[in-house]
């Protein structure tokens, strides 16, 4: 049933299934036989680590979209150290998955806000701060509000690496930040919600 639902809203937004699959193997064997651009797959009993790297390994250009039921630090971490390109939770809504799929297709690696502190937890990292700033404003650090007008501007990930010379990666890094402080599920809802606060002009 979750995985009828899931075809459905993505074929409403004009996403492809090429196959579903009952279990790993059957996965595995259709991308072997069958060009996929994305692969969404569940917690299966544990192995979905082993299943991530395995897909990985078949396709360099293979996006890898996981959905939790539950999420801890360490297997968090060790799905994004595999290479996957978002985490979301299991009972995820329609919008937040689209916007995923979206957002994955131009390069982005999403985690879930509310699974994005499990990412901060032992490793001796404070997570995102989501207390109020002396103004009333989320507390984003600086840079974050340089990205933040940036993303206002209309800019692409690259663009922002670009006009603050750094990496991609760290750009997606502020955006994790930026979205989970603004509660945020993507860009437009984070743009929208600072000009709302002041954040931006």
């Amino acid at each position: 049933m979750i995985r009828i639902g899931l075809s459905r809203v993505l074929a409403g937004r004009g996403v492809q299934t090429v196959a579903e699959a009952a279990n790993a193997e059957e996965a595995l064997g259709y991308l072997r036989t069958a060009p996929a651009e994305l692969l969404v797959i569940g917690d299966h009993g544990g192995v979905t680590i082993d299943v991530v790297r395995r897909a990985a390994a078949l396709s360099e250009t293979l996006q890898i979209l996981v959905l939790l039921p539950s999420a801890t630090p360490d297997g968090l971490r060790d799905l994004m150290a595999a290479g996957v390109h978002g985490v979301l939770r299991r009972d995820v809504g329609p919008d937040e998955l689209v916007d995923t799929v979206r957002r994955i297709g131009t390069g982005e690696r999403v985690v879930a806000p509310t699974l994005l502190p499990l990412l901060f937890v032992g490793d001796g990292v404070s997570p995102p701060n989501p207390q109020p700033s002396p103004d009333g404003g989320p507390a984003l650090t600086p840079k974050e509000r340089e990205v933040t007008a940036l993303l206002a501007r209309g800019a692409s990930t690259a663009a922002i690496a670009s006009a603050l010379f750094v990496s991609p990666a760290t750009v997606k890094t502020h955006l994790a930040h930026i979205y989970a402080k603004l509660g945020a599920r993507g860009r437009h809802e984070a743009v929208a919600r600072a000009v709302a606060l002041g954040l931006v002009a």
